[in-house]
């Protein structure tokens, strides 16, 4: 319980928290979970949700004896106090669940981590576990409200000092990078703009926008003459055409009866 505590101070500054916990009610429900560190309960049900099927996946992985699976890892714990940490979520998702199902971002974004992972080689297993905690926290982060931040990174370790040391060592391998405008690392490369964000934010801006009609207005169309109608019959007979969409095209259907 005061292991919890101390890490559910850290979840709040970082505002990991579902706002609806109180404190008292964070440290009964973590402490209830252990083994699950802390930020592993959190990251399971968005990553359930983000790649998988939702409570299925969830219930498959607490009953997995698989590699890294919940059971598996319950096996392989030596004494109390020990964890169950969020870079083992990672190795069962890639070994025992189908990435064919998910996003089409999510995995190019798993496969990203993937090759960060790879290029690693035979590094040490903290910076191969952190890389993999760095990917998982970017993966979900949008959705869960979690950044890869130093603080939560250091929760994963036994204390701040090593894991400062394998963030600066991965930063000078070019495996992760820092992005100072959300205060985060980063396995995947690119600017400090997020074009996703960006995108959504103009959308916004547009507001209602209907492509049929905005093409219409700017890309004018000749109109389609029934040549052979005119050539056999001598009256010039065409059709004007227009942009269209399901919005637009019974109101046109109308115009031509």
């Amino acid at each position: 319980q005061k292991k919890v505590a101390t890490q559910i101070k850290v979840l709040e500054k970082s505002d990991a928290l579902p706002k609806a916990f109180s404190n008292k009610d964070a440290i009964e429900l973590f402490t209830g979970c252990y083994p699950l560190h802390p930020l592993t309960s959190l990251l399971l049900p968005s990553l359930c949700q983000k790649v998988a099927q939702n409570e299925r996946t969830l219930f498959s992985y607490l009953g997995s004896h698989e590699p890294s699976g919940f059971m598996d890892s319950i096996a392989r714990l030596e004494k109390l106090g020990e964890w169950i940490m969020p870079h083992e979520l990672y190795d069962y998702f890639v070994q025992n669940q189908p990435m064919a199902a998910i996003e089409q971002l999510a995995m190019r974004r798993w496969a990203e981590i993937e090759t960060a992972v790879q290029r690693l080689g035979d590094a040490p297993d903290a910076e191969i576990n952190m890389v993999k905690t760095i990917g998982l926290l970017n993966l979900i982060g949008a959705q869960g409200q979690f950044r890869a931040s130093k603080q939560l990174l250091e929760l994963c370790f036994s204390n701040k000092k090593t894991a400062g040391t394998i963030l600066k060592s991965l930063q000078q391998s070019s495996i992760i990078q820092f992005r100072r405008y959300s205060n985060e690392y980063r396995v995947w490369q690119g600017s400090d703009i997020d074009l996703d964000d960006a995108v959504t934010e103009a959308m916004g801006d547009i507001g209602q926008f209907r492509l049929a009609e905005t093409l219409t207005k700017r890309q004018t169309l000749e109109p389609l003459v029934a040549r052979r109608h005119s050539i056999e019959t001598g009256h010039l007979r065409y059709v004007e055409a227009k942009f269209s969409d399901w919005q637009t095209l019974d109101k046109q259907s109308d115009d031509y009866d």
